[in-house]
Order: C-alpha cells, then sequence, then structure tokens
C-alpha cells in the first residue's frame, strides 16, 4: 500500500504516534482505574500496553488489531459507563481515547481509498 502511496507515509507515522501514545494512556487508565483488583488490572493493562508498542515498532499487523481491541474495548467502557455510575468519567475517558485510536489506525486506509477513486 504505501509503494503505491508513498505521500501517506509521513502521516502514517504521525498516526501510528498518535495510536501508541493513546493506547499507553489507555492502559495506564485501565491500570489504575482498575488498581484493586490486580487481575482485572492485568487483563485490561497488558493488551493495550503490548499493542502500543508493536504500533509504535510499526508491525504490519499491529493497527488493524489494535483498531478491533478498540472497539471491543470502546463496547466495554461504554457498558461500564452505563451500568456504573461511580466509573462513569472513568469509562468516557476510556472510549474517547478508544475512538482516538479506531479513527488514527483507520484514517490512512480511508485516505488512500479516497486517492484510488480519483485516479
Amino acid at each position: 500500500m504505501s509503494t503505491n502511496f508513498p505521500e501517506f507515509d509521513p502521516l502514517r507515522k504521525q498516526l501510528s504516534r498518535v495510536t501508541a501514545l493513546a493506547l499507553l494512556l489507555m492502559a495506564g487508565l485501565y491500570w489504575y482505574g482498575t488498581h484493586p483488583d490486580m487481575g482485572a488490572a492485568l487483563v485490561f493493562a497488558i493488551p493495550p500496553l503490548l499493542m502500543s508498542v508493536l504500533v509504535w515498532i510499526r508491525r504490519p499487523t499491529a493497527n488493524l488489531f489494535a483498531g478491533v481491541l478498540a472497539l471491543l474495548w470502546f463496547a466495554h467502557s461504554v457498558m461500564t459507563a452505563y451500568v456504573s455510575p461511580q466509573h462513569r468519567a472513568w469509562s468516557l475517558a476510556v472510549a474517547a481515547l478508544c475512538v482516538i485510536v479506531i479513527w488514527s489506525v483507520s484514517w490512512v486506509g480511508l485516505k488512500v481509498r479516497r486517492a484510488k477513486r480519483r485516479l
């Protein structure tokens, strides 16, 4: 994909940094939001931390898996915000980070798709 559209490579690098940063923030929120329950903290904090490392080193499928997992985390955080009022602010912050991750992993693909339509 990048060989056909090299003009998107700088954008792809910037969006990978945004994705990695959002995943790191999400891991921190999960770690501190579920801190008393160590099992839940490990289950929810370790995957975004690992995904941020994989996105940062630009593994080919890392953006795909980060986007899919962000969809799952988004659904979970919206459900938590709806069910538990004491966790609402934390859950909505995680949902916002999930939207940032989904947007950043999808943006270059959408730009390439629009560029192909123009050709």
